[in-house]
């Protein structure tokens, strides 16, 4: 009716405790001359912001005739009982096959990620599921932002992360909010 338009800023923040003079006295082998970070920079990694951008979404705009469980229905349905992969989502996945295997240091994350036997990607036409995407997912259908942001999947992330020198915290992970924003145009 006011034919407004709204603005929803999802983007996760970096951890609470990095600055540029902490990095610069700790790890200045990441900070390009620039002052910008080195592509594979683990500081580059920020919280997550997408989870709760949906659900911020969802309470504010949505209709009310319509869940979060709703909505992330379909795709819990895809990761638990499996999709068929498309062609340009294996060549996108073959592409990010030496990058995934050179930032996973599991046997278990590289076979969730590349399933075919000496940790090769998922080709064209092949049968995909990812139960521990479709827990993960329902966690959210259930507690909301905390099932993401607070308990086991706040507490993987960050020890993943920490595993790789981030500073990304449980703190920060609970602390997320979006940014409801007046759009520019």
């Amino acid at each position: 009716d006011e034919k407004k338009v709204y603005g929803l800023n999802g983007t996760g923040r970096s951890a609470s405790s990095l600055s540029i003079d902490w990095l610069k006295e700790n790890h200045p082998e990441h900070i390009l001359p620039s002052l910008r970070f080195k592509e594979d920079s683990i500081f580059k990694v920020q919280v997550p912001g997408a989870i709760a951008g949906w659900c911020d979404i969802i309470e504010r705009w949505g209709s009310g005739n319509v869940t979060l469980a709703d909505v992330l229905a379909p795709a819990i349905d895809l990761a638990e009982n499996g999709f068929v992969v498309s062609e340009i989502s294996a060549f996108l996945w073959k592409e990010a096959e030496a990058k995934l295997k050179a930032n996973c240091n599991s046997e278990k994350g590289l076979s969730i990620f590349l399933p075919n036997k000496g940790f090769k990607a998922p080709i064209k036409g092949q049968f995909m599921r990812n139960t521990y995407l479709a827990e993960t997912l329902k966690r959210v259908a259930n507690y909301g932002k905390m099932g993401f942001y607070e308990g086991e999947v706040a507490d993987s992330i960050v020890s993943e992360l920490s595993k790789r020198g981030s500073l990304v915290s449980k703190e920060d992970l609970k602390s997320h909010t979006s940014t409801f924003v007046d759009p520019i145009s």
